[in-house]
């Protein structure tokens, strides 16, 4: 079979779509206002950072294969590292086991190395994937777990189709009272009289003192700034979301990104799409997560999905809303075009540190008195990036009821990035 791999080129979209929708039997596979032409253009030609990396497979001009890119900017360990999320990776049924998947990554690998990005991650669920990707990438040095909560699970069972049901229905519903009990004892009473909360339409400037004092403290965290977020959340061509946000004495302590997918009509399904907050706020984060539940309850949804990090601080909060882990294999694995060996050793030591693409998280638990988390130490020249710039007010929302009892700490000269923030 003579075929042939080359960068995407203007006119290619539609093909493109039309591949997509035969190959993953409808795309996206999420209900949006638009056309899928138009997602696909907000997803990859109108993205933030304005870089293109698409190559597509033909043979005798028609199109039986693409390779899709999202650029964005990932911190690790105070640096800011220009990587790419690896996307919508289709080939045509009639052209499988053929090796095109991966010529097609090769390929827009080099596009990608092109675009002068400093690596590119894949995150995976599909089995054949991750075992062909275990071959020829790194996998990243922590475990992602997906979370449900699911509050019928007669109904649940009623609309999903499974292996085995009458035992796994069964399972479910007795970990469920399990669950609940552990609730029950463990729950906790948060006062939220000082707190505000708000629905917003589009991240102001504000999210910017939010994200500069945030990004400090993970190993590794996707990029949260307000050109980002604004494109990701806030542009109806990517879907439709909920932003809650808290805040007090009008600066952000965190906030929360909702989504309901009612691709499937009669049994729509909520995602907690994105959950973060200041350092030491676990109040706050127990707050937004009580407030995302309460939401899709009242808009008649019966599962919600979440995903977190082996270990982190945030899975005993979300155990005790009741999201069960699911014991779904996720997986996400690296290619780089650039030493960061060392920046991942210090991933793979500090995993309460981490916060992903689609992430819940906080960065510490909370304290009485403020101390800046100990992490682990950094080499010297990473070391020197960090920033420290925090004000007297800023520190005391840091903290969750009490007044600070340490000095604050003194501010260090700004960081040079080398890449745009």
């Amino acid at each position: 079979m003579q075929y042939s791999v080359r960068r995407y080129q203007d006119g290619d979209e539609d093909e493109i779509v039309n591949l997509l929708d035969t190959a993953f039997n409808g795309w996206p596979k999420f209900d949006i206002e638009c056309s899928p032409l138009e997602h696909w253009k907000w997803k990859y030609l109108n993205n933030q950072t304005k870089v293109i990396a698409i190559t597509i497979g033909l043979e005798n001009n028609k199109m039986i294969g693409c390779s899709h890119t999202v650029p964005r900017n990932i911190c690790i360990s105070g640096e800011t590292f220009f990587a790419s999320l690896g996307s919508d990776l289709a080939v045509d049924s009639h052209y499988k086991k053929f090796g095109i998947a991966i010529e097609l990554i090769q390929k827009n690998n080099l596009e990608r190395k092109n675009a002068e990005l400093d690596f590119v991650y894949f995150e995976t669920g599909v089995p054949f994937l991750i075992k062909s990707y275990r071959r020829r990438f790194t996998l990243m040095p922590f475990k992602i777990i997906h979370r449900i909560k699911i509050i019928n699970i007669g109904l649940h069972f009623q609309k999903k189709k499974y292996d085995k049901p009458f035992f796994k229905k069964n399972a479910l519903r007795a970990f469920k009272l399990f669950q609940n009990t552990l609730s029950f004892i463990r729950k906790r009473y948060v006062d939220n009289s000082n707190f505000k909360f708000t629905n917003m339409k589009y991240f102001d400037k504000r999210i910017q003192v939010f994200w500069r004092e945030i990004k400090r403290y993970y190993i590794f965290i996707g990029q949260r700034n307000q050109l980002y977020l604004n494109w990701r959340y806030c542009d109806s061509r990517g879907g439709n979301y909920k932003i809650r946000c808290i805040e007090s004495e009008d600066v952000i302590l965190g906030f929360s990104v909702l989504k309901i997918n009612r691709n499937q009509e009669n049994y729509p399904e909520g995602y907690i799409v994105d959950l973060l907050s200041l350092p030491g706020r676990s109040d706050v984060i127990q707050m937004l997560l009580s407030d995302a539940v309460r939401y899709f309850n009242e808009n008649g949804v019966n599962i919600i999905h979440c995903l977190t990090v082996k270990g982190h601080p945030n899975e005993k909060i979300l155990k005790r809303h009741g999201f069960i882990n699911i014991r779904r294999k996720v997986m996400a694995f690296y290619y780089p075009f650039k030493d960061i060996s060392q920046e991942m050793s210090l991933v793979k030591n500090s995993l309460l540190w981490i916060a992903l693409f689609v992430m819940v998280g906080c960065a510490s638990k909370p304290q009485v008195a403020y101390k800046p988390p100990q992490m682990p130490p950094l080499p010297p020249e990473i070391a020197q990036k960090k920033e420290v710039n925090l004000t007297e007010r800023f520190m005391k929302l840091l903290t969750p009821t009490e007044q600070l009892s340490q000095p604050l700490p003194k501010s260090s000269p700004k960081a040079t990035e080398t890449r745009p923030n």
